[in-house]
């Protein structure tokens, strides 16, 4: 090789090097947005645009008068390339909090709702909507679904293999009583409906609603949401199997004997497993306190749990947690979003982003906060993007300026906000002055139960597995107690002592 050849060749490899280099460089912004309309705007879901590494957002604006959709268009660093309001001046009109699918022609589909009542502007008639609009914001296809004079709801959608989608939500019509119904609506790439199935609660005090869907290896469909039984009784999780015409496979309810939250689910992976999570009651007795996030890896054949676990911050003997939504990344890693009352919000509430491995480790955790105090923060969607890093959507008060805002952040692969963030496992803090210990956690048999206080003497210990069912009950009636909890399977378990009106709630681990 001449000399000139060889340093041609270097050069090349060194343009080729920066080239890539830059390509990939990480951005971070965190950042608000409003409307010229009015003082809220809420976030729903967020998608990027590969092409021109931009985001499409979708938002809801709420008015006296009506409620409109916002859909913005974003470069890669956050900045806004326009924004567009659409829908009828005199109909509340939602984007719903699941799924805008990018359909790979860059083009965008999402579901919601509008209500079709225009005089007395009440919530008791509505359809479910289906909207496709290209990179520049122009509706392409505008459908509506449901019976007239009956309420139907669109919560999410996903592609199906033949080009068309597949949409689930509630309804009080096609059929049914008055009570809430969850649906399957199957409609073609246009969005013209090819068939809907409903899935009552078996009588006329149960009621189904249902939040998310996705697609199954067998081509069939499995969706997610909540079951009341009796309508003024408490929701568990309900999680419907199904086949390629809507058929139930099989039908399971998770969480605790509590009021639990409903559930969010999607495929993992290759595999026939899925990610469900949702919030659950993890204090019997008490619909109000320590509603903690709850994540489960669920089998695809009969729903059976492969593991579970549960994360939020007990304060007072109140926490509000829940999970918002999940993805899986392409090494099978499963990012959460969510929010949840922590220390550091007082009376409000943080978002967070959590990182678990497929087998259930918990990998890091990360919690986000923007104006502390009473206001709300909320995280509703999340996407990886080109970078690998992740896109997030959600709202936020800021109670100084008596504002909602749509609020968006990128991060890196990390979950950080600017390069080289620390990141950790929130453990959840002991009582005041350490009055309350279990150890060892996680156990393979004898379990210590420690009190330094003599006000949670003569209290009750109790344990349920993750289904809700309580395996152990026990009084105790000295500061240092052991138990043997060896004899239950290993597995997630909570634990909850009460004395006259305080209690304390964790999570144990036999192993």
């Amino acid at each position: 090789m001449t000399k000139q050849k060889f340093i041609s060749f270097i050069l090349l490899k060194l343009f080729l090097f920066v080239f890539s280099s830059t390509t990939y460089t990480q951005t971070y912004f965190n950042k608000e947005f409003r409307n010229n309309i009015t003082y809220q705007t809420l976030g729903s879901s967020i998608n990027d645009i590969a092409d021109t590494n931009g985001y499409m957002v979708i938002a809801n604006i709420p008015t006296t008068m009506n409620t409109s959709l916002y859909l913005i268009k974003l470069d890669k660093y956050g900045d806004t390339v326009w924004t567009k309001i659409f829908g009828n001046n005199l109909l509340l009109e939602y984007a719903s909090l699941g799924k805008m699918i990018n359909i790979g022609d860059t083009n965008f589909v999402f579901v919601g709702t509008t209500f079709t009542d225009s005089l007395t502007q009440t919530a008791d008639s509505s359809k479910i909507s289906f909207c496709k609009v290209d990179l520049d914001g122009n509706i392409l296809e505008r459908k509506y679904y449901g019976d007239n004079n009956k309420l139907s709801y669109g919560n999410d959608v996903q592609q199906t293999s033949d080009g068309g989608f597949i949409i689930t939500g509630w309804t009080t019509g096609w059929g049914n009583t008055i009570v809430n119904s969850s649906y399957l609506l199957k409609v073609d790439a246009l969005g013209n409906e090819q068939w809907h199935k409903i899935y009552g609660g078996g009588s006329s005090t149960n009621q189904r609603e249902a939040f998310s869907v996705d697609l199954t290896d067998d081509n069939g469909y499995i969706f997610s949401g909540s079951f009341y039984q009796g309508l003024a009784t408490r929701q568990d999780i309900n999680v419907i199997k199904t086949d390629s015409l809507g058929n139930v496979i099989w039908n399971k309810i998770y969480g605790t004997v509590e009021d639990d939250g409903y559930g969010y689910i999607t495929k993992y992976g290759t595999t026939d497993d899925y990610i469900l999570v949702s919030a659950i009651d993890i204090a019997p007795g008490n619909i109000l306190d320590d509603f903690q996030a709850y994540i489960a890896r669920i089998k695809g054949t009969d729903g059976g749990i492969v593991w579970a676990d549960t994360f939020g911050i007990i304060n007072n003997s109140n926490n509000d947690g829940f999970v918002s939504n999940v993805i899986i990344l392409g090494n099978g890693d499963i990012i959460g979003i969510g929010s949840t009352h922590f220390p550091s919000s007082g009376g409000g509430l943080d978002t967070w982003l959590v990182k678990y491995g497929g087998n259930g480790n918990r990998l890091w955790q990360r919690t986000f906060n923007k104006y502390g105090g009473n206001n709300q923060h909320y995280f509703w969607d999340v996407q990886p993007t080109f970078d690998k890093g992740f896109i997030i959507c959600g709202d936020l008060t800021n109670l100084s300026l008596s504002e909602k805002n749509l609020w968006v952040l990128k991060l890196d692969s990390m979950g950080c906000e600017i390069a080289n963030c620390s990141v950790g496992v929130y453990e959840s803090p002991q009582p005041p002055n350490g009055e309350f210990f279990v150890y060892p956690n996680p156990t393979n048999g004898i379990v210590t139960i420690q009190y330094n206080a003599t006000t949670f003497t003569n209290s009750t210990f109790k344990l349920f597995d993750v289904m809700g069912k309580e395996m152990l009950n026990k009084k105790i009636e000295s500061n240092h107690t052991q138990l043997d909890v060896g004899q239950y399977p290993k597995g997630i378990y909570f634990y909850q002592t009460i004395h006259q009106k305080q209690q304390i709630s964790g999570k144990l681990i036999i192993q």
